[in-house]
């Protein structure tokens, strides 16, 4: 899985900037800059979101709680609010978005994800 992650990502990150590194159309670069920011997002912001869902869900099951459609929308709901802020509008489509990623149905998949991605600092004392 780790290995997995780390080179798709690296090599998309390759790929887009040779063929930033090829273009000079103005429109062109836009596109790909905005893409390579929204990979970063969703890669970085996004998965660590579907980490903590997956988290939370977990918690539930481990406690021995039921978890319904609504426990699920309400949790993706919550997270919605806390990530993007007051002024972001929630519509009930993104309430079931915690039950249409199917990453959520392969054991802490989404979390996995997540920590591969994401820059690590080595602790003191570790090579």
């Amino acid at each position: 899985m780790f290995t997995a992650e780390v080179a798709s990502t690296a090599g998309e990150i390759v790929f887009k900037r040779f063929m930033l590194d090829q273009t000079k159309e103005p429109k062109e670069r836009a596109y790909l800059i905005n893409q390579m920011l929204e990979d970063m997002r969703g890669t970085i912001f996004r998965q660590t979101q579907f980490a903590e869902f997956d988290r939370a869900v977990h918690t539930l099951a481990e406690k021995g709680e039921p978890i319904t459609a609504e426990v699920l929308m309400k949790i993706c709901h919550e997270q919605y609010e806390r990530y993007y802020g007051p002024d972001f509008v929630i519509d009930s489509p993104l309430d079931v978005e915690g039950m249409r990623i199917p990453h959520y149905y392969r054991s802490y998949y989404v979390y996995r994800y997540a920590t591969v991605t994401a820059p690590r600092q080595r602790s003191p004392g570790t090579s």
